[in-house]
């Protein structure tokens, strides 16, 4: 959340957006679904103030690049979050 914070608009977007997030665990052993932690991301950007309203997520991709587990990274564990808004298009 500290990171995310340091990125935070000034406001809330309100618009609808696309993100994309990719995911680096720690280890196997609480290997979480796909759809579970996109559900977390959604909620965290919310709660952040990144985003207004999880709600306003309308894809989980952008261009051609889609969410997913990487893999494993022991010494960084972490997700890379991208959000745009949305293309009306």
């Amino acid at each position: 959340m500290k990171e995310l914070l340091s990125q935070k608009p000034t406001e809330a977007l309100e618009c609808q957006v696309d993100i994309c997030v990719k995911y680096w665990m720690p280890d196997r052993r609480s290997r979480p679904d796909l759809m579970g932690l996109l559900q977390a991301t959604g909620d965290v950007l919310q709660k952040g103030g990144i985003i207004s309203n999880d709600r306003n997520i309308r894809r989980l991709g952008i261009g051609g690049n889609h969410s997913e587990i990487m893999g494993i990274d022991k010494s960084n564990p972490r997700q890379e979050i991208v959000v745009k808004e949305a293309n009306n298009g």
